[in-house]
């Protein structure tokens, strides 16, 4: 039978791709990544985070990502339970009383789900600080909430609050407003949004439903800036794992440049380069490096490009891995030295 986890595999191999790789191109743990090509589903949040990766993981490999998304509906159908029509069928015995009792259960918990669906809609999340809540900045990925029309998230940028506010609601999208920036969330697929221009992401939110005024979803705040009350956030967020892994920073010279580092705080190094020469410094939790001549660098941490103040002929940044105890994972943070 034709899986999601089979067809994600064999695209993937044919691509050459690696699973670490693509996690850190489409910010997917590799752990779900994995778990879509083994077709497990127990370890993801909820349905919505099984068809946004699902859709996310086919873009990434070219897979049309609605067939992809019928195929694991499909799979959950023949998966399923005994349908309806087999446990209301005529009793073969004699006595259909059995069958009259079953009935009235199915009845019951219908009348049940439906009496906690309309207790849950009435229930509501004030995002607005206006309102009073202080506790806009811990809404739990994990948790469904109720957003109203017209409510918002706060967010500190340069020093001053700012809102992002849910400014429309459609059918099946939302439209959310941040300092003029409109941003439309379709339902059913994840967005983490860079709000503030600054490279990390902000929010991550997806939307599972959306009524006349209020919308169903998750939100989660990923990335905050210094408060005026002190709290630091760390640097420049440069990629988020499960796991912490190798810092591995590979440095290309364009022209003559010295490089000294410190890793873990402990081992130091010092390197003189010329035009062409390439070397890779590794750590496993920390590096500091110092460097003359900057513009003749190009800086390369973890596969990603880093950008270096060509202005500051003794430039340097701190590299570290920090647990962030909002999304539970762990942060590889960049901040360039003065």
């Amino acid at each position: 039978m034709e899986t999601i986890g089979r067809i994600f595999r064999t695209a993937r191999e044919k691509h050459g791709y690696l699973i670490k790789d693509i996690a850190d191109q489409t910010k997917i743990g590799s752990r779900y990544l994995t778990a879509l090509e083994d077709d497990s589903y127990t370890s993801f949040p909820s349905q919505t985070h099984i068809t946004g990766f699902i859709r996310s993981y086919a873009k990434y490999l070219e897979l049309d990502p609605d067939r992809m998304v019928d195929i694991y509906k499909r799979t959950l159908v023949q998966e399923a339970p005994a349908p309806i029509e087999e446990l209301t069928a005529p009793n073969k015995q004699k006595n259909g009383f059995p069958v009259f009792i079953l009935i009235i259960v199915l009845l019951g918990a219908l009348l049940f789900a439906f009496i906690l669906i309309t207790n849950m809609q009435k229930q509501q999340i004030k995002l607005n600080p206006e309102d009073g809540n202080t506790n806009t900045q811990s809404i739990p990925l994990d948790g469904d909430h109720f957003f109203a029309l017209g409510s918002s998230i706060p967010f500190m940028m340069d020093g001053a609050r700012k809102n992002m506010v849910f400014e429309d609601f459609a059918p099946d999208a939302i439209t959310i407003n941040f300092e003029g920036f409109r941003q439309i969330l379709r339902v059913g697929q994840i967005y983490p949004l860079d709000l503030t221009g600054d490279g990390n992401i902000d929010i991550q939110i997806a939307i599972s439903a959306v009524s006349n005024d209020r919308a169903y979803g998750t939100a989660k705040i990923l990335h905050k800036e210094s408060s005026p009350d002190g709290t630091q956030t760390g640097g420049k967020t440069i990629l988020v794992a499960d796991e912490r892994a190798e810092i591995r920073l590979s440095i290309t010279a364009r022209g003559r440049a010295t490089v000294n580092a410190v890793r873990d705080n402990e081992e130091k190094n010092t390197h003189f380069l010329q035009a062409g020469d390439t070397v890779t410094i590794t750590a496993n939790n920390t590096m500091e490096i110092r460097v003359i001549n900057p513009h003749n660098l190009f800086l390369n941490l973890n596969n990603v490009q880093l950008e270096m103040d060509t202005q500051n002929p003794g430039a340097g940044f701190v590299f570290k891995w920090r647990h962030n105890t909002v999304d539970g994972r762990y942060h590889l943070e960049s901040e360039q030295l003065r």
